[in-house]
């Protein structure tokens, strides 16, 4: 099972909250969805980190626990039934649009929990995966300008500069669209 497998690379000392570890535990030894309800039950918060040992132990590394040995539908609803219990997650929010996609072939639904994970933390843009985010930093302009901010960490200045060129030819029309940029820009320059 590869549960165990994508779980070691969570090390239990590293981990900040008990929840996280018992969790950890629960997927290895019960491998139950039901169980993990249970354990989160009264819970009041769930961190980004407990989030994210539940989705290594479901999911690993895939867009769905096929390689994890856990059904589809029953995934479906347990990603539902954490979201309806901690809305405010923006992880959560993120993998349940995953899901989203893969039952309706489309981007509809599943824009609406992007784009709720965005306001909630606009820092979850990069749990976010590198076709969706494509998708929504083409549509949705405040997506563009967060993943413009990583890009300023990530590109030298000459690719940078040719991404700010092109974003302000596209959207030379509106001037407080190309006044977002240019904020970026000009931050670049203060590194």
């Amino acid at each position: 099972m590869s549960t165990l497998y994508y779980l070691q690379f969570y090390r239990e000392d590293d981990m900040l909250f008990d929840i996280s570890k018992r969790l950890k535990k629960s997927l290895i030894e019960e491998h139950s969805l039901t169980r993990v309800l249970a354990l989160v039950k009264d819970e009041s918060k769930l961190e980004n980190e407990t989030v994210q040992v539940i989705n290594a132990g479901v999911r690993g590394p895939h867009s769905n626990g096929y390689y994890c040995a856990f059904n589809f539908e029953d995934e479906l609803a347990f990603w539902k039934s954490l979201l309806d219990r901690f809305p405010d997650n923006a992880i959560l929010n993120i993998i349940y649009a995953q899901y989203l996609w893969q039952v309706d072939k489309n981007y509809d639904r599943a824009k609406a929990f992007y784009q709720r994970a965005f306001n909630i933390d606009f820092r979850s843009i990069g749990f976010i995966e590198p076709g969706w985010l494509d998708e929504l930093t083409e549509d949705i302009f405040e997506f563009r300008i967060v993943h413009l901010r990583s890009q300023k960490e990530q590109y030298d200045a000459e690719n940078f500069a040719d991404v700010v060129a092109f974003l302000k030819r596209k959207y030379s029309d509106d001037p407080d669209k190309i006044a977002a940029i240019d904020r970026v820009n000009i931050s670049m320059t203060e590194f």
